[in-house]
């Protein structure tokens, strides 16, 4: 089982993929840290068998008691550092799953009542936009397949609603269409529907149940572009806004409902930390969001002698305190923001994981970069850039409102057409259909009008430095 001469380069390359570290990362800097971050995502059977197929290697039997050991040796890259790496993480998925069943065990609950109950898991991690890393990762990982395989009757009938029936779903369609709906209901109305249809037995009863919830979510849609419209021109009035780091915006007439999506989209729109609020009687509720790698729950807590009740992580957070103390609260959580924000964390700025051309986008390449996820906060999806391409002269901007492009492209160094997806970024169509080329930044996802086929997520389009 052990081998003192060094490993080839690919060997690492595969090593990185299975374990979610950069290649670099593996030979230069993996401690045991690193190691807890990335945990096992498969089956223990499975992963052993995947993984040491692709290494080359044997499922070993031996004690691995001494993997911090190993960890030293890392940089003379002996085989033993692989075999420690495969046993580790079938250890890590062992212990988090030991979890469950002792809990299970202590309420006298059979472990397999757990199984069907790993959806709605699923589901709530991912809608809630917590960190999907750890044992957080694992649980999705499962939640997904039970929610793929076998969903709850409940579960069925809100994918059916959504037209995601007979597609394989990803954390991105519990994000965008699964729990808004199952939210619809509560910022609407009462919450009482969408637990009644998460509960439901019968098929015919949750769908009628689902095209309410439906019903209450376009209403949402509503109300959510007529507030933040309210909101953006609040901000473009407020002279103050222009110095500081994050957002504090409310109004008495808002919906307390749908504040969480609005500061949602201020962050996303400013790059700030922002909080919604609005009143009920004597009292502020307030929801808020932040950008990547800010604590927002931390700068709330710092005015907790102001607030009557908070909690939340890192991302997000809700409120609440008294209407005549928001000005103060205000004034204090920006100062907190101000002082403590990096001025990187209030740009726009997309970290690039390599610059691929359209001749690397392949089935091979697609299924591998399946195996990192879950994604999710903590964990995105590998982002790309390919410079130079072409509207392929059939691009077009679609939706409602005419607020998307979906494109077909070209590169300079291939004949492959790659379909693609932007959206909310219609401004940039007049400069695609110039005849000009552009740089992307994109992430692959599956086509699902296409069997086995992919298309790119377009994250952001600029000119070509020549145009520019």
């Amino acid at each position: 089982l052990r081998c003192d001469e060094p490993l080839e380069e690919s060997i690492f390359q595969k090593i990185s993929l299975f374990c979610n570290v950069k290649p670099d990362c593996v030979i230069e800097n993996l401690t045991l840290p690193n190691l807890y971050e990335a945990p096992l995502m498969l089956e223990k059977s499975h992963f052993s068998e995947v993984v040491c197929r692709e290494l080359g290697l044997q499922v070993p039997d031996a004690d691995l008691s001494e993997w911090e050991g190993l960890v030293a040796r890392i940089k003379n890259r002996p085989k033993e550092v692989c075999i420690g790496l495969v046993g580790k993480y079938v250890k890590l998925h062992d212990a988090y799953l030991s979890v469950a069943e002792a809990f299970a065990k202590n309420n006298g609950i059979p472990f397999s009542r757990l199984i069907p109950l790993l959806d709605l898991c699923a589901v709530s991690i991912a809608a809630d936009i917590v960190p999907v890393v750890d044992e957080n990762r694992i649980l999705a990982y499962h939640g997904l397949k039970q929610l793929n395989q076998n969903p709850s009757i409940g579960l069925k009938a809100i994918i059916d609603i959504c037209g995601l029936s007979g597609r394989t779903l990803s954390m991105s369609d519990i994000v965008f269409k699964i729990g808004p709906r199952i939210n619809a209901s509560g910022r609407m109305e009462n919450g009482r529907e969408s637990v009644d249809l998460l509960v439901e037995r019968e098929l015919s009863n949750a769908l009628n149940e689902a095209k309410h919830i439906n019903e209450y979510n376009e209403q949402r849609k509503d109300i959510d572009k007529q507030m933040t419209e309210e909101a953006n021109q609040i901000i473009s009035k407020i002279e103050s806004q222009k110095r500081h780091s994050s957002i504090v915006l409310y109004d008495d007439k808002w919906k307390k409902g749908v504040i969480g999506i609005v500061a949602s989209r201020l962050t996303e729109i400013y790059i700030r930390p922002t909080i919604v609020l609005t009143r009920d009687k004597d009292f502020a509720t307030g929801s808020a969001r932040s950008v990547t790698g800010f604590d927002v729950y931390s700068a709330i807590k710092s005015c907790r002698d102001l607030l009557i009740n908070f909690g939340g992580h890192t991302y997000a957070a809700g409120l609440t305190l008294r209407w005549k103390d928001v000005p103060e609260f205000r004034r204090r959580f920006q100062k907190y923001v101000d002082e403590h924000i990096q001025p990187e964390q209030t740009e726009a700025i997309l970290n690039i994981d390599a610059m691929i051309d359209f001749k690397d986008i392949t089935r091979k390449l697609h299924a591998d970069l399946r195996k990192f996820g879950p994604f999710g906060p903590m964990n995105p999806k590998p982002l790309f850039c390919t410079t130079d391409v072409y509207d392929f002269g059939t691009s077009k901007v679609v939706g409602r409102e005419q607020e998307h492009i979906k494109l077909e492209l070209v590169d300079s160094k291939s004949n492959n057409v790659m379909n693609g997806i932007a959206f909310g970024q219609s401004g940039s169509a007049r400069y695609i259909k110039s005849k000009r080329s552009f740089d992307i930044a994109y992430t692959i996802e599956d086509n699902v009008f296409k069997h086995n086929g992919v298309q790119l997520q377009i994250e952001d389009i600029r000119p070509s430095e020549e145009y520019v």
